[in-house]
């Protein structure tokens, strides 16, 4: 129980105003994701494109015919407040005509299918759609210790990669935004990844998705041999990349994985709890060689 003699933190007037509307813009962050996850879902950036239109204009275009045309104007308004539309007075008088809207440069890369260009419309689904908000709705239990299982199982009933192999929606949704990631991240990876020193040796992606990162290797850096490792409703569904070995198994069953020199892994590890990513390094050791290798690339939390 906190100490009752021990004394609060008291700020001043100034404190006061300056905490007050940065907190508020923190509580409020749920009212812009879910604006964005509404708009996205209906495809407005895709019927707006490089256009300026007012809430009637686009309800027009749009392929759902049961659009609240209010609803989504609020929503618009909103969007237009955070820089992701652009919001111009297109009429004096009153009603859905008053308003205009057009895409700001963020709100452009919502688009789907624009050559060159890439789309985080996956993303804004895979944040916000249900199965992912639920979870963060069980994260308050699973923190106070109310609930033993990890917030995504609990609110879903399956962990995660289970969810995604019974709900392909979902997990379209997921593998599409990790390509994006992937793609972005990509030219960092190739300069800082010691590929040249792999020459003849054979690295597993693990959790690679559809290849996007050991197709990227193997054209620049032939001379290795390169796998991605997944589960089999991912590779399964997948034409490997020229040049890359797909193979599908459990990364928790050390007999479905393969052998190599080295194990890379990006953004992989932080989907397990602690023992879990134990378990599953000790499982890719036990498939090296000595001298053999594991590569991790994690995002990584700055020093105090």
């Amino acid at each position: 129980a906190p100490q009752a003699d021990t004394p609060k933190k008291i700020l001043t007037e100034e404190q006061v105003s300056e905490a007050v509307p940065w907190l508020v813009n923190v509580l409020e962050g749920h009212f812009t994701v879910q604006c964005l996850h509404a708009v996205v879902k209906l495809g407005v950036p895709d019927v707006v494109r490089d256009r300026t239109m007012n809430v009637e204009q686009i309800v027009s275009e749009l392929s759902c015919d049961s659009v609240r045309p209010e609803a989504l104007q609020r929503c618009l308004r909103i969007l237009a407040l955070k820089g992701i539309f652009v919001e111009s007075r297109a009429d004096e008088g009153p009603g859905l005509s008053s308003f205009a809207y057009s895409l700001s440069t963020a709100g452009a890369l919502l688009q789907t299918g624009v050559h060159g260009q890439p789309s985080l419309a996956a993303g804004v689904m895979h944040h916000a759609e249900a199965p992912h908000w639920r979870s963060w709705g069980e994260l308050p239990n699973y923190v106070s210790g109310i609930t033993t299982e990890e917030p995504w199982h609990s609110a879903n009933g399956d962990h995660v990669f289970d969810f995604y192999g019974k709900n392909r929606e979902s997990e379209g949704y997921f593998h599409e935004h990790m390509k994006f990631v992937s793609q972005a991240e990509l030219p960092v990876i190739l300069e800082s990844g010691g590929w040249a020193d792999l020459s003849g040796k054979t690295v597993v992606d693990v959790g690679g998705n559809t290849g996007v990162l050991m197709a990227a290797v193997k054209e620049r850096f032939p001379e290795v041999t390169c796998m991605t490792f997944d589960l089999p409703g991912v590779v399964g569904k997948a034409t490997p990349p020229a040049g890359v070995t797909f193979v599908s198994g459990d990364i928790f069953d050390v007999s479905t994985i393969p052998k190599a020199d080295v194990f890379f892994m990006k953004h992989f590890l932080h989907d397990f709890a602690d023992q879990q990513s134990i378990d599953l390094l000790k499982n890719c050791c036990a498939q090296l060689p000595d001298g053999g290798r594991v590569h991790l690339a994690e995002a990584l939390l700055p020093d105090p």
